[in-house]
């Protein structure tokens, strides 16, 4: 199994504050990079039944050219970043050759689009009504609020026992303790799978807020910190924080098995309500229960 290293970042707070330089915004040169790693993907030509005695992966750009109808010519420049700019037809063929999904397509049109980013960081309120939406939800419903930069910013009760969060100490970030905290790998059931779309989540959030500072350099940082991280965002793979299912091993109270579904805020697209669910009467509800119960006590304490 691939497991996380606990390599420190190289530039901390107070470092950038003083004015090192870093690196640059990590959108800046994706979409040359997605062409080259999507076509690379594409391991059989038109016509072929196999590539096993090609001497690189994917296709030709000879041969993707002609598959999306384009000049060999112009889809080179395209994939060296010497082609700024191109016509929505020019990506519907690119999309409609690479068969793309909805997800990927609308990352694909976003990062060809030239645009620099402002740098400007607009703070983050969370609404009252969200606090007590959360704070509502049944004992048996974890829940917790994320930024596009994996900021844990307000969890329920059993939510924040589920996954060890408490705010009151330091603002949990998701990505971090998935990469660079040993016990992350101990914690999930399948840590690969679980890492890989975390960093395929990153790469459509940055698509979807590239003028949102503090998530550029979350992956700034991650890159320079954590290997893994690196190669999983070498692969250009992208989607959307949706719905799906995870098992959890918690050291209190054992398999957690749940289905997660991502909520975005429609005030602020920069906040997605998270819940976690088990069906009622399982194994797993019964442990959430007892989760909330034991929140309930700590609390009143």
């Amino acid at each position: 199994m691939l497991r996380p290293n606990g390599r420190t970042l190289l530039l901390n707070h107070d470092q950038r504050c003083r004015g090192y330089k870093t690196m640059p915004h990590p959108l800046d040169d994706a979409f040359a990079s997605f062409l080259k790693s999507n076509r690379a993907k594409m391991t059989v030509a038109p016509g072929e039944r196999t590539n096993l005695n090609r001497r690189v992966p994917g296709l030709r750009r000879q041969e993707f050219a002609e598959l999306a109808g384009l000049s060999v010519e112009y889809y080179t420049k395209l994939e060296q970043g010497r082609a700024l700019n191109p016509s929505v037809s020019v990506l519907n063929a690119i999309a409609d050759a690479s068969d793309l999904d909805r997800s990927t397509r609308s990352y694909l049109y976003r990062i060809a689009v030239i645009e620099s980013a402002s740098g400007r960081v607009d703070p983050v309120s969370i609404p009252t009504e969200l606090h007590q939406l959360i704070r509502s939800l049944s004992d048996t419903l974890p829940a917790f609020v994320l930024t596009p930069w994996t900021d844990v910013v307000a969890s329920n009760a059993v939510g924040a026992r589920a996954f060890g969060i408490d705010g009151r100490v330091e603002v949990t970030n998701v990505t971090r303790r998935l990469f660079l905290e040993p016990d992350a790998v101990a914690l999930y059931g399948d840590w690969d799978e679980v890492a890989r779309d975390q960093v395929a989540w990153l790469r459509y959030d940055l698509a979807h807020h590239r003028d949102e500072p503090r998530l550029s350099q979350l992956i700034e940082q991650m890159l320079e910190a954590s290997e893994l991280f690196a190669k999983f965002w070498n692969e250009h793979e992208v989607k959307p924080r949706s719905h799906g299912r995870r098992v959890i091993n918690h050291p209190e109270v054992g398999v957690l098995d749940m289905f997660y579904t991502g909520l975005p805020l429609p005030a602020d697209p920069r906040l997605t309500v998270v819940t976690w669910s088990a069906p009622k009467g399982s194994p797993t509800a019964v442990k959430l229960a007892e989760l909330a119960r034991s929140a309930a006590e700590q609390t009143a304490v």
